[in-house]
């Protein structure tokens, strides 16, 4: 699940400058196939036009929520925000 959430910072670092300062997954989640991914994200000044972030701010606990079909399928990235 982390690495989907990975992956998806990268594709939003085409219109953002950002960088993910902590990501993790509440221990109870880990088994289920609907999980929560926290993360802190820095986001920098220089930050282009189409990023929907705030340029030189940080976003604290911002959420990432995943599906799967059953333990054997990849994770599906459904939403993400505050809660």
């Amino acid at each position: 699940a982390k690495q989907v959430v990975e992956e998806e910072v990268d594709q939003m670092k085409e219109t953002c400058n950002v960088d993910v300062v902590k990501l993790w997954i509440e221990d109870g989640d880990r088994d289920s196939n609907e999980i929560v991914v926290y993360s802190n994200l820095e986001v920098y000044e220089d930050s282009g036009k189409g990023c929907a972030f705030n340029p030189n701010s940080t976003y604290e606990e911002w959420l990432w929520m995943l599906t799967r079909k059953d333990g054997n399928s990849p994770w599906v990235l459904q939403d993400s925000g505050y809660n």
